[in-house]
């Protein structure tokens, strides 16, 4: 987490059992060393305010990003209720453990769950290997995707590195140690180029600024290595 940032997750998303490396236990330090995690804490516009908005009914789409619940999971799967076939129960073992997960709601989901269970965060930045940015992305580019104003497209991703570049400690650690960030859709829908007059999706890919940062997606492009 970012002690730098005077705006705190709402969400839920600040771990309980977090404790800095100092107060923890020897066997903690053990476990954790060379796996510490730490979680920038944006402000509420790159992520928490994107859920929010994403629930409300729009004037193109009623859902702009699906069904969230569950911190991204979804509603869960009921077998009894829905129309699978029995034999489906063979299949969906444990049948309390599947849900109806959006494809797209991959920035909320890991961001919850790191955050709430990855047994090695840290609020100390100097004992982290790595450090996650949970911009949500996809879900900004759900309202701006088919709109031909191009600076739309690409407010919040400039905002963000306007956020970053300003932090202190994105300009200590931004290259001399691991940054990623999970972006919910396919690799074509980031990778317009600034210098373009048209064209599909946001720029964010082509950021200079983002160049060092690992993006996880649900599609890459296998040319570009900051691409998993």
């Amino acid at each position: 987490r970012d002690s730098n940032s005077s705006e705190n997750v709402e969400l839920g998303l600040v771990g309980d059992h977090e404790k800095s490396p100092k107060e923890g236990h020897n066997e903690k330090e053990v476990r954790c060393n060379g796996r510490y995690l730490y979680i920038y804490e944006l402000p509420r516009e790159f992520n928490e305010d994107l859920v929010d908005k994403c629930g409300r009914v729009t004037n193109t789409w009623e859902s702009m990003c699906g069904n969230l619940d569950n911190y991204g999971y979804g509603p869960m799967f009921n077998l009894s209720t829905s129309n699978a076939d029995i034999s489906d129960t063979n299949i969906l073992v444990p049948p309390h453990a599947w849900f109806f997960t959006e494809q797209f709601s991959g920035e909320l989901l890991v961001h919850h769950r790191l955050a709430k269970s990855y047994p090695c965060l840290t609020s100390d930045p100097h004992v982290a290997q790595l450090f996650f940015i949970p911009f949500y992305a996809a879900m900004d580019s759900a309202f701006t995707l088919f709109s031909p104003r191009l600076q739309l497209r690409d407010r919040l991703t400039q905002r963000l590195i306007g956020w970053l570049t300003a932090n202190p400690t994105w300009n200590q650690f931004k290259e001399e140690r691991k940054h990623f960030m999970v972006l919910g859709r396919t690799t074509w829908d980031f990778s317009r180029s600034e210098d373009s007059d048209g064209g599909w999706g946001t720029s964010l890919s082509a950021q200079v600024e983002l160049s060092h940062v690992t993006k996880l997606l649900i599609e890459r492009n296998v040319w570009r290595q900051d691409e998993v």
